[in-house]
């Protein structure tokens, strides 16, 4: 998978925010909130093809997690992207 390069991440009033577009007609466009791991992931992964173990690798690098910890938080981090449609 790959982050969408059109959606970038930006602060808006203190918060990192990544402007997702609506589908005319079908869905309204909305703000997705990131928190500081969530906006580092995004940096590191977001001009690269990534699978789910790279996002666990990369969490076990930087944070003292066992790898169980962070595999369900590379999962939900993936799908919540994944319900936004950031990926290409």
């Amino acid at each position: 998978m790959r982050i969408n390069p059109n959606y970038k991440v930006s602060s808006l009033a203190g918060e990192n925010v990544v402007f997702v577009p609506g589908v005319a007609e079908r869905d309204s466009s909305k703000l997705m909130v990131l928190n500081e791991t969530s906006v580092w992931l995004w940096n590191s992964l977001k001009d690269m093809d990534f699978q789910l173990q790279d996002v666990v690798n990369l969490l076990l690098s930087e944070f003292d997690v066992d790898q169980n910890t962070a595999s369900a938080d590379a999962q939900e981090w993936l799908d919540t992207l994944s319900k936004y449609n950031c990926f290409v």
